[in-house]
């Protein structure tokens, strides 16, 4: 359908116009975010409002944003720590915590966008960014107080799409493609029934389609979730998974029980064990793979040791306790 012709009265088709034309480049492309974001700029100057961090924001005027105590804020937050408790600074852990904490803690932009963690983030570098580090929460603070509905659905559906971008989960999408839905629908559309009866049967096919998509989304995003559930493994199987990555063979017994004797000298603190067959003990598969990148000799690099230990990890209920 061609958005030119049809009889659209603002903002339905300033808004229709935006999502069809805007180019997005990349996974996490701000184009479509900041041409939305400049929209409501307009809007909101016509009916006599202004947000002054939007506009600082679309000037690229805003100071640079703190990566440290952002990471901070949000481990509080999902810890539940008070503000007397000391969290660790991303810098201080490990190249394998620190992906963890990215990837079960923060949406999986952040995870992408920064493997490894940076002193400060550029305002201008990503208007996603830019928002979900805070200043997408202030912006809404300065403008709890607008009455008229139409800007505010307007807002909403703004803010909702730069919600679906930066969290990437199906339960958002499906939202937001209810609200944007609802909004068409409900508002003036020109006297054409046919051609709005056509339009209705192929957003209904769209519909299904997406659907169909979110279910198997989140059966995925459930198979992911469970992967994630700790896995135990022995110190001794540990080095031997390792070892087999170096020698590309099974005949390892020696230089396991080196290292492993290694590691027990060392000192490292493995956690509590879990006790299973014939003496053997089990430990977090998180905390073996740091002993064992902390004691490393060997020609092997921090992520084949973790990528080696988690392959012979596994989850505690299938212990052989």
């Amino acid at each position: 359908m061609n958005i030119e012709r049809l009889d659209l009265t603002i903002p339905q088709r300033r808004l229709m116009e935006i999502f069809a034309k805007t180019e997005v480049k990349g996974d996490y492309g701000d184009q479509c975010v900041r041409a939305l974001l400049t929209y409501a700029q307009e809007l909101l100057s016509e009916h006599g409002y202004q947000s002054k961090t939007l506009d600082s924001m679309l000037a690229g005027t805003l100071p640079r944003l703190d990566f440290r105590r952002y990471f901070d804020a949000v481990m509080r937050d999902i810890y539940d720590c008070d503000d007397e408790t000391c969290g660790v600074p991303p810098e201080e852990l490990s190249p394998q915590e620190y992906r963890e904490s990215m990837l079960n803690c923060f949406p999986k932009m952040f995870h992408d966008l920064f493997p490894e963690p940076v002193q400060y983030v550029m305002p201008g570098l990503n208007l996603l960014v830019t928002w979900e580090m805070g200043y997408g929460n202030i912006i809404k603070q300065e403008l709890v107080n607008i009455h008229d509905s139409e800007l505010l659905f307007v807002l909403q559906i703004v803010y909702e799409y730069i919600d679906v971008c930066v969290s990437g989960w199906p339960e958002y999408h499906q939202y937001f493609l209810s609200r944007w839905t609802h909004y068409l629908l409900t508002r003036e559309w020109p006297d054409n029934e046919a051609l709005f009866k056509q339009k209705w049967l192929e957003e209904k096919e769209l519909r299904e389609a997406f659907q169909k998509a979110n279910a198997h989304l989140a059966k995925e995003n459930q198979e992911y979730s469970d992967a994630l559930k700790e896995h135990f493994i022995t110190v001794a199987d540990a080095a031997r998974a390792v070892l087999r990555v170096i020698y590309g063979q099974d005949n390892v017994e020696k230089e396991a029980d080196a290292w492993r004797k290694r590691i027990a000298e060392s000192g490292i603190e493995l956690g509590d064990a879990i006790a299973g067959r014939q003496g053997r003990k089990f430990y977090s598969a998180a905390k073996v793979i740091k002993a064992f990148q902390e004691t490393n000799r060997e020609t092997v690099t921090d992520a084949q040791i973790a990528d080696a230990v988690n392959a012979r990890a596994v989850s505690k209920d299938k212990l052989p306790l």
